[in-house]
């Protein structure tokens, strides 16, 4: 953050960018491990379903 011509990092991350930083990291890791069971999950089913001749759903 740019105050006065100088930067400010500091004072930023210690007024409002740690607590984002916290909130958005509780939001993304569960969502990416959610995504990424998913992912494992469906593939694994695709290779059942095409494993027994049946057309893959898409």
């Amino acid at each position: 953050m740019w105050a006065g011509g100088a930067w400010r990092g500091e004072l930023f991350w210690k007024s409002i960018g740690k607590r984002v930083a916290h909130r958005n990291l509780w939001i993304a890791v569960p969502a990416l491990l959610v995504a990424f069971v998913v992912r494992q999950v469906w593939s694994v089913t695709w290779w059942f379903y095409a494993r027994r001749g049946a057309e893959a759903p898409s």
